[in-house]
Formats: C-alpha cells, sequence, structure tokens
C-alpha cells in the first residue's frame, strides 16, 4: 500500500475506541470535515475521514484509496467499518449539541448484510441519537438488491442516507424517487470545473440541485475552494457546502472545542477560511 503525507502533528492523537487489529503497523484515526450551510455559513456537521498513521519521523499515513480496497480484498473490512462507525459516533457523542456525523460505507460491505448491525452496535455503544449519524454510500449500491435491503433497515433504525459522488451522469436520480436517500453529494470532479462558463459541468450540477429539490432531497457541494465555486452554488440553490474554502479536516479536539463554544459557529460566505462569531446564531441547528 502507498503511503500519504501532511498530517500535522496535533492530528496525532490517540483514538476514543480501541483500533481493530489487521495485522499491519500504525493506528488509525478519523479526522472530520466540516458541512456549512450555504444560506446562512452555519456549521451543520462533519464528515469522518479515515487516516491511518504509520511509525516513522515523517508523519506517513496510509491513505484510505489504498487502504479500504486492501481491506475489502483480505476480508477485513467489515470489522474495519464497524470501528469508524463506533469511534465517529463516540466522538459525535461528546460534541453535546446537535452536529451531525456522516461516514461512508461501500456498496461491498453492505452487500455483506453487517452494516446495519455494526450501525445498531455503535449507535447503543455510543448514546448518540439515530438522527444525528448519516451513512454515506456510493451509486453502486443502489444497483446491489441485497445493498439496498440494508439500507431500508439503516433508514428503519432513524439514520439519515446520503447518496454520494453523484457527478455527470445524474440519470441516476431517477432511481431515488422509490429509496430512501435524504441528501445527495455534488461530485467535487463537477465543482472543480463549475467557474469554466462553457463547461457541461455547471448545467450538470444545477440540473443535480434542480432535480433533488424536485424530490425534496438536500444537495451538498464537495471540493469547494474558490469564491466563485461558493457563488454559483448558492445561485443554484445548493444547500450545504464542504471544501478547503472553508475547512481542511480538522481533529476530533477541534470538533470538541467547537462545539463547546456555546452556540453554532457560522464561516463567513464571502471570505475563505474565516469564522463569524461575533453573536450566537438565531434558531435551531437542523440541516436544510
Amino acid at each position: 500500500m502507498d503511503r500519504a503525507t501532511g498530517m500535522s502533528e496535533e492530528c496525532q492523537q490517540g483514538p476514543a475506541v480501541p483500533p481493530p487489529d489487521l495485522g499491519i503497523d500504525g493506528v488509525p484515526e478519523l479526522v472530520y470535515q466540516p458541512a456549512v450551510d450555504l444560506a446562512s455559513g452555519r456549521l451543520l456537521g462533519f464528515e469522518a475521514l479515515l487516516r491511518w498513521h504509520v511509525p516513522g519521523p515523517d508523519q506517513a499515513f496510509i491513505a484510505p484509496g489504498d487502504l479500504i480496497p486492501w481491506a475489502v480484498a483480505e476480508r477485513r473490512m467489515g470489522e474495519l467499518n464497524a470501528w469508524i462507525l463506533l469511534e465517529a459516533c463516540t466522538q459525535a457523542s461528546r460534541w453535546g449539541s446537535e452536529l451531525q456525523v456522516a461516514v461512508n460505507c461501500t456498496h461491498f460491505e453492505l452487500r455483506g448484510n453487517q452494516t446495519a448491525t455494526a450501525v445498531s452496535a455503535a449507535l447503543e455503544a455510543s448514546g448518540l441519537m439515530p438522527d444525528r449519524l448519516s451513512i454515506e454510500v456510493d451509486e453502486g449500491a443502489l444497483d446491489d438488491a441485497d445493498a439496498v435491503d440494508e439500507l431500508r433497515a439503516i433508514v428503519v433504525a432513524g439514520v439519515h442516507l446520503t447518496m454520494d459522488d453523484v457527478g455527470s451522469d445524474w440519470s441516476v436520480l431517477e432511481l431515488l424517487e422509490h429509496l430512501p436517500v435524504n441528501t445527495v453529494k455534488i461530485d467535487r470532479a463537477l465543482v472543480r470545473e463549475i467557474e469554466e462558463p462553457e463547461t457541461p459541468n455547471r448545467a450538470a450540477a444545477a440540473t443535480i440541485v434542480g432535480l433533488s429539490r424536485a424530490l425534496r432531497i438536500c444537495t451538498v457541494a464537495q471540493g469547494i475552494e474558490t469564491q466563485g465555486q461558493l457563488d454559483l452554488l448558492r445561485a443554484m440553490g445548493t444547500d450545504v457546502g464542504q471544501g478547503y474554502f472553508f475547512s481542511p479536516p480538522v481533529t476530533g479536539a477541534d470538533v470538541e472545542a467547537l462545539a463547546g463554544l456555546g452556540y453554532t459557529p457560522r464561516y463567513a460566505l464571502d471570505h475563505p477560511r474565516r469564522f463569524v462569531t461575533a453573536a450566537p446564531p438565531a434558531g435551531p441547528l437542523s440541516v436544510p
């Protein structure tokens, strides 16, 4: 497996839950990408992202794109997924607020009919309310009958369901009318080129937003990095945004610090990586 670098020293802290023994060196950690309401700048919650730190002075980690296929091939994905769910739910239960947490799940995991059990176990052990957890799946899960049955069981438990990485093949949205999906996430590949006037990506993103709104499904744009991208997505009516314009992924300790402010932080929508914290926002925290 390849290794990546770039995690700062403060990111390397022990997990809240004992990690699984996968037979490889190192220790896992979850970091959290903020999700921001594009109408008001309110912080709504976080997507949990896996990092597997490896020993050494260079602060290296095994990238998820390498670790997860390896875990699937070695039949270790079930125990890794169970740890991710329990760690994310345990940390979210400490935030002491209505901030939500999202966890990615591949259709390979769903096909094994273990995910609903792992979700229930994580919620029970952590005490996290089900409606504060969202499970993110790719479109492959929607073409698998066993995976769809597993998704329905997760939704029955009160957990939200998100379809991840909706891109230029937005026709997959036609399936959502018959599936219990609460949210769709616009692929970062569309967002990356959305400022180009003649690009079909802008039209594809606008179509995704329009169809989702007609189905009463929340839209999340991933990979927002510039003011221009943000302005266009807001003009389309996109509900939620993620990306380095707001913040890179942060540690669990950073999230606890934000949750402990006593009010819900707001991000500035006209300036990258800036909080607006002068006054507490009005109204309860909720996903649009």
